[in-house]
């Protein structure tokens, strides 16, 4: 059987469901993403001399390894399921002024959240000098402390999408322009850039979807975060690239009433009992 699908053409369900069973059982998405590369083709020793700083090497190999270049992986975690009705914020640190009585030495901060409660609000940017995150709390369950309980997206600081608007690309992956985009939970919502984006002449996905300015509160959403590293090729990086890293952590946030590893037995003290199971009560 011959395959008639283009190179370009958007993996199939399949192929996405293997593309993710395989990275989640790797442990690749979470902690840390890894982007190896391997330059078969070494640039032409004229255009190697010609270089200047901050250029990218042109046409050293039928796919220009060499390039510099920016993958924009895009976490789209399942919708909430159970727990209740939430609401969508973010949160950064902030200064607190001097004060005698507050803040005598001035060294105290605090925190500040904003509901995001729009879709066209919930498109947003890290901000590293404030050690902004992304938490999703529920409205309805509580934790032992009386606090919504929550998870929290803590971000890659990675640069946005460095292409130029009005470019193809800009046109066609404008997801990457945002670290952030929070949307209502919708079945045929499944890819960032459209389910054609080779195809298509720009702004479907994620822009299009937004648009719409649908409420977040108190419904099922879909926190889509863009993350990836910024390649600038190096003489380190021939003929095999070492792995570059990229990560983001997804954790909770008040979810647990305390430190669940505290629960774990005594491995020294339980080396009697069978595999799994405590019968010592230590």
């Amino acid at each position: 059987m011959t395959d008639t699908r283009h190179p370009l053409d958007p993996l199939t369900a399949d192929e996405f469901g293997r593309v993710r069973a395989a990275l989640v059982a790797a442990g690749l998405v979470g902690d840390t993403t890894r982007f190896p590369c391997v330059l078969p083709v070494e640039p032409a020793k004229d255009a190697v001399r010609a270089h200047r700083p901050g250029v990218a090497v042109r046409g050293t190999g039928p796919a220009g390894p060499g390039r510099a270049g920016a993958p924009a992986p895009v976490l789209r975690p399942a919708r909430r399921r159970g727990g209740g009705r939430g609401e969508h914020g973010r949160g950064g640190r902030l200064r607190r002024p001097a004060d005698r009585a507050d803040n005598p030495r001035g060294n105290a901060f605090t925190t500040r959240g904003t509901v995001l409660e729009r879709e066209s609000v919930a498109a947003r940017t890290a901000d590293t000098a404030r050690g902004r995150t992304w938490v999703v709390r529920s409205a309805e369950s509580r934790n032992r402390l009386g606090k919504p309980r929550a998870y929290q997206l803590v971000p890659s600081p990675g640069p946005t999408l460095l292409a130029q608007e009005g470019s193809s690309v800009a046109g066609r992956a404008a997801f990457a322009t945002r670290h952030l985009w929070v949307t209502r939970f919708a079945e045929d919502e499944r890819f960032p850039a459209g389910d054609h984006p080779n195809q298509h002449p720009g702004g479907a996905g994620l822009p299009a979807w937004t648009a719409r300015d649908r409420d977040l509160v108190d419904t099922d959403v879909v926190l889509w975060h863009v993350f990836g590293p910024t390649h600038l090729p190096r003489p380190e990086d021939w003929p095999v690239m070492p792995v570059d890293r990229s990560g983001f952590r997804l954790r909770p946030l008040g979810f647990c009433d305390r430190n669940p590893a505290l629960d774990l037995p005594d491995l020294a003290a339980c080396a009697h009992c069978p595999p799994g199971a405590c019968e010592c009560e230590h």
